[in-house]
């Protein structure tokens, strides 16, 4: 088993809390990109961390055996489940897999941590892609933030995937003997993002033109688009701030959805251009029309006022210059 423990941080913020020698927080996913730094942040807050290496896609005996032993050595436990297939394109390519991982996977956890440690709590990394898509007066400026109340409609095997997980979880939930939150996370980046998201790619690009002393010409979408998008630190943060919460606010039978969103849009554009005058690259952003969505809404954003609410999280990049120096900075 990979148990770590670290000492005590004096980090401000979220990092203030003090972490229990008798409490353990288990991470799924602790090789991939939010897993990865959120296990990294956890020591370095000093709390004891398992980084559970068991396949999404196996019967829930071998999650039962982590539990049991889990167990025996913490009085408390909790659960950040950031594992199974994230790549949109894959799951609609592989969607059985994508449904057998997301959501069998997911269940099969659930109902092994309920078997063995029935009191502890599952924090579920779900998608606001579940939300239903805005509707045609909802395109402009004037287009409301997307709350936990928004209806559901998801409009990929993904968002499918995470909303029947989301359902099956809540069911476990109302049978008795596991607390629950869903956590609705918008995008959040980092340049140490795989190359396929939006800043990662045209950070990779503008690396290689300075490496080279060159200009750079992008090929791009459509960019004339303000979307929500969040830092990694500031999610990192919100789910220490949901970590610290008393168990007992959603120990009842009842789940809990909480958005992690930076609550702002920005304009996707002004964010490739910012990024290239930090990194001092002569760029030139070319729209492919090849590359364009159709019918895309010009703004889409979030509500993170329920999870301000009740941790007393906020969001650091809210400006499109403080996204891009948190993109840029190290973790």
């Amino acid at each position: 088993m990979n148990l770590a423990h670290s000492s005590q941080s004096s980090a401000s913020g979220a990092g203030t809390r003090r972490w229990s020698d008798k409490s353990c927080t288990v991470v799924t996913g602790a090789t991939g990109f939010i897993g990865g730094h959120l296990v990294r942040k956890l020591k370095m807050l000093g709390a004891h961390v398992y980084e559970s290496p068991t396949d999404l896609g196996l019967d829930n005996e071998a999650f039962r055996s982590e539990f049991r032993a889990l167990r025996s050595r913490y009085e408390t436990v909790q659960v950040v489940h950031l594992g199974g297939m994230s790549h949109i394109p894959t799951c609609e390519q592989s969607p059985d897999q994508a449904y057998r991982i997301n959501t069998h996977g997911t269940l099969s956890l659930a109902e092994a941590l309920r078997s063995e440690i029935p009191e502890s709590r599952l924090l579920f990394a779900s998608t606001a892609q579940l939300y239903r898509g805005p509707a045609s007066d909802e395109l402009g400026v004037e287009a409301a933030p997307w709350t936990e109340s928004r209806a559901i409609e998801p409009q990929s095997h993904y968002a499918k995937t995470k909303w029947e997980a989301e359902q099956g979880l809540n069911k476990l939930v109302a049978e008795g003997g596991l607390s629950l939150i869903n956590l609705r996370l918008f995008n959040h980046t980092h340049h140490s993002q795989g190359r396929n998201f939006f800043l990662p790619s045209i950070h990779h690009q503008l690396s290689l033109a300075v490496r080279e002393g060159r200009s750079c010409r992008v090929q791009v979408g459509n960019l004339d688009l303000n979307r929500d998008l969040g830092a990694i630190q500031d999610l990192l943060d919100a789910f220490v701030s949901v970590l610290a919460l008393p168990n007992d606010r959603d120990s009842k039978g009842e789940s809990m959805v909480l958005n992690v969103c930076s609550g702002v849009p920005k304009n996707l554009l002004s964010l490739a251009s910012r990024l290239a005058a930090e990194m001092k690259v002569e760029a030139v952003f070319e729209p492919d029309p090849a590359l364009f969505r159709q019918n895309e809404p010009k703004y889409l954003w979030g509500s993170h006022e329920k999870l301000s609410a009740m941790t007393g999280w906020q969001p650091r990049a809210v400006s499109e210059a403080k996204l891009i120096e948190l993109f840029l900075a190290a973790i």
